[in-house]
């Protein structure tokens, strides 16, 4: 549907916009920021600030959280050359607020049932800026329309 498509491009665009936001040494607020900004702007629909993007290294899951709303923690910390993390900003068309199914602990479904769409990418941020490590040939690049 046309929603959905709208939804799809949002999230998409969303993240590519963070990826491009952010420099060597930026805090992660950088990511939040641009990341509301555009959803509220171009679509207002809901960013979910409930699940974050995750620094990887020795483990999978790892400091620093990146959120896709800008929250205290984001401002003090900052991305710095050689780490390695996700952005995976979550769209939701109606509310921000989901549901985690109890049935299998994993499973999440937005609160009002309405649409939502998610992309991700690892990062890792290099002296000269971000550099995706999740981007294949064949895939969508940016400017890639829904």
């Amino acid at each position: 549907s046309d929603e959905a498509r709208r939804v799809t491009q949002c999230a998409f665009d969303a993240l590519y916009l963070a990826i491009e936001a952010v420099r060597p040494d930026c805090q992660v607020a950088v990511i939040g920021e641009t990341i509301v900004s555009f959803v509220s702007k171009n679509y207002g629909f809901g960013v979910v600030d409930k699940y974050v993007g995750h620094g990887i290294g020795n483990c999978f899951h790892q400091r620093p959280n990146i959120p896709h709303v800008p929250n205290r923690q984001a401002y003090a910390d900052r991305l710095h050359p050689g780490m390695c993390f996700t952005i995976e900003p979550m769209i939701n068309i109606g509310t921000a607020n989901s549901v985690c199914d109890r049935k299998d602990g994993w499973t999440v479904r937005t609160a009002d049932n309405q649409l939502s769409a998610q992309f991700e990418h690892t990062i890792l941020m290099t002296e000269n800026g971000p550099e995706i490590l999740t981007q294949t040939e064949r895939g969508p690049k940016p400017g890639h329309q829904f």
